[in-house]
């Protein structure tokens, strides 16, 4: 996800794990390796439980611990 934060500079992301990781995210590698990111509001994060919640809804992409999921359905709505 860094590394599309730092490619693509327009793009809004979303950040949802469980909590010590969005912790571990927000306070030590994104201030470190993307502080633009944070400076500019382009990453959000949540922490969630994906056994217990819903992932933010309306997403374009959705990265799933190493699986990349793409809303065909909403890029389709893009075009």
């Amino acid at each position: 996800m860094l590394q599309l934060a730092q490619r693509y500079p327009h793009l809004k992301l979303k950040l949802q794990d469980l909590p010590e990781r969005v912790d571990q995210a927000r306070e030590q590698v994104w201030p470190t390796q993307c502080p633009e990111a944070i400076t500019d509001g382009r990453i959000e994060f949540k922490a969630i439980d994906f056994l217990q919640e819903s992932p933010i809804p309306n997403c374009d992409v959705y990265y799933v611990r190493g699986a990349f999921c793409v809303n065909i359905r909403r890029l389709t709505e893009l075009t």
